[in-house]
Protein backbone atom coordinates (compact mmCIF):
# COMPACT_ATOMS: atom_id res chain seq x y z
CA UNK A 1 0.00 0.00 0.00
CA UNK A 2 0.75 3.92 -0.06
CA UNK A 3 2.64 5.38 2.29
CA UNK A 4 -0.05 6.36 4.44
CA UNK A 5 -2.44 3.80 3.99
CA UNK A 6 -4.00 2.45 7.63
CA UNK A 7 -3.00 -1.25 6.78
CA UNK A 8 0.92 -0.42 6.92
CA UNK A 9 0.74 0.62 10.89
CA UNK A 10 1.51 -2.56 12.83
CA UNK A 11 -0.91 -3.28 15.18
CA UNK A 12 -0.83 -5.86 18.35
CA UNK A 13 -1.77 -9.66 17.96
CA UNK A 14 -2.30 -10.44 21.41
CA UNK A 15 -2.96 -14.83 21.85
CA UNK A 16 -5.25 -15.06 25.28
CA UNK A 17 -5.90 -18.02 27.56
CA UNK A 18 -8.68 -18.18 30.32
CA UNK A 19 -7.88 -20.44 32.76
CA UNK A 20 -9.17 -21.65 36.75
CA UNK A 21 -6.60 -22.85 39.11
CA UNK A 22 -7.72 -26.01 40.12
CA UNK A 23 -8.58 -26.78 44.23
CA UNK A 24 -5.21 -27.19 45.80
CA UNK A 25 -3.15 -26.48 43.36
CA UNK A 26 -2.54 -22.15 43.57
CA UNK A 27 1.36 -22.77 44.63
CA UNK A 28 2.27 -24.77 41.08
CA UNK A 29 -0.06 -22.71 39.20
CA UNK A 30 1.82 -19.40 40.25
CA UNK A 31 4.67 -21.07 39.89
CA UNK A 32 4.17 -22.51 36.38
CA UNK A 33 2.76 -19.03 35.69
CA UNK A 34 6.04 -17.11 36.44
CA UNK A 35 8.22 -20.28 34.13
CA UNK A 36 6.01 -19.11 31.21
CA UNK A 37 6.37 -15.72 32.06
CA UNK A 38 9.62 -15.70 31.50
CA UNK A 39 10.28 -17.77 28.47
CA UNK A 40 7.21 -15.61 26.40
CA UNK A 41 9.39 -12.49 27.99
CA UNK A 42 12.51 -14.09 26.54
CA UNK A 43 10.60 -14.56 23.22
CA UNK A 44 9.67 -10.09 22.88
CA UNK A 45 6.43 -11.00 24.05
CA UNK A 46 4.63 -8.72 26.83
CA UNK A 47 2.79 -10.82 29.28
CA UNK A 48 0.16 -9.61 31.24
CA UNK A 49 -2.64 -11.25 33.97
CA UNK A 50 -5.59 -10.91 34.87
CA UNK A 51 -8.26 -11.90 37.48
CA UNK A 52 -12.13 -11.74 36.68
CA UNK A 53 -14.31 -10.49 39.74
CA UNK A 54 -17.32 -10.50 37.98
CA UNK A 55 -18.85 -12.28 34.56
CA UNK A 56 -19.26 -15.72 33.58
CA UNK A 57 -15.95 -16.89 34.50
CA UNK A 58 -15.23 -15.78 38.47
CA UNK A 59 -12.01 -16.20 39.90
CA UNK A 60 -10.33 -17.13 36.36
CA UNK A 61 -7.10 -15.93 35.82
CA UNK A 62 -7.03 -14.26 31.74
CA UNK A 63 -2.85 -14.83 30.66
CA UNK A 64 -2.34 -12.36 27.84
CA UNK A 65 1.03 -12.45 25.41
CA UNK A 66 1.43 -9.66 23.32
CA UNK A 67 3.78 -8.49 19.92
CA UNK A 68 3.92 -6.10 17.59
CA UNK A 69 2.65 -7.86 14.48
CA UNK A 70 2.27 -11.37 12.85
CA UNK A 71 5.57 -11.23 11.91
CA UNK A 72 7.07 -11.09 16.10
CA UNK A 73 3.66 -13.37 16.42
CA UNK A 74 5.53 -16.26 14.58
CA UNK A 75 8.75 -15.91 15.48
CA UNK A 76 8.04 -16.00 19.41
CA UNK A 77 5.61 -18.83 18.53
CA UNK A 78 8.56 -21.03 16.97
CA UNK A 79 10.98 -20.60 19.59
CA UNK A 80 8.33 -21.45 22.36
CA UNK A 81 7.12 -24.71 20.18
CA UNK A 82 11.23 -25.49 19.92
CA UNK A 83 11.85 -24.42 23.85
CA UNK A 84 13.38 -27.48 26.31
CA UNK A 85 11.87 -25.92 29.07
CA UNK A 86 8.55 -25.01 27.63
CA UNK A 87 7.89 -28.61 26.44
CA UNK A 88 8.75 -29.75 30.33
CA UNK A 89 6.12 -27.34 31.37
CA UNK A 90 3.86 -28.64 29.29
CA UNK A 91 4.27 -32.55 30.18
CA UNK A 92 4.20 -31.38 33.96
CA UNK A 93 0.55 -29.56 32.85
CA UNK A 94 -0.50 -32.83 31.26
CA UNK A 95 0.42 -35.24 34.10
CA UNK A 96 -0.45 -33.03 36.77
CA UNK A 97 -2.81 -30.29 35.63
CA UNK A 98 -2.65 -27.21 38.36
CA UNK A 99 -5.85 -25.43 36.23
CA UNK A 100 -8.07 -26.25 33.60
CA UNK A 101 -8.19 -23.91 30.14
CA UNK A 102 -11.55 -22.33 29.90
CA UNK A 103 -11.16 -20.25 26.67
CA UNK A 104 -8.57 -19.36 24.41
CA UNK A 105 -7.98 -16.45 21.35
CA UNK A 106 -6.16 -14.41 19.49
CA UNK A 107 -7.03 -11.40 19.16
CA UNK A 108 -5.78 -8.58 16.45
CA UNK A 109 -5.57 -4.79 17.74
CA UNK A 110 -7.66 -2.33 14.87
CA UNK A 111 -8.86 1.08 15.19
CA UNK A 112 -11.78 2.58 13.95
CA UNK A 113 -11.74 4.61 11.05
CA UNK A 114 -11.15 8.16 11.03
Amino acid sequence: GSAGNKEDIPMSISQSVLVRPLPNKLDEFISRLAKSKTLYEQNGSRVSFYRTVAGPAPNAVLIVSTVDDWDQWSKAASAIENNADFAAIQREHAADPAAEVLATGILKEFELPS
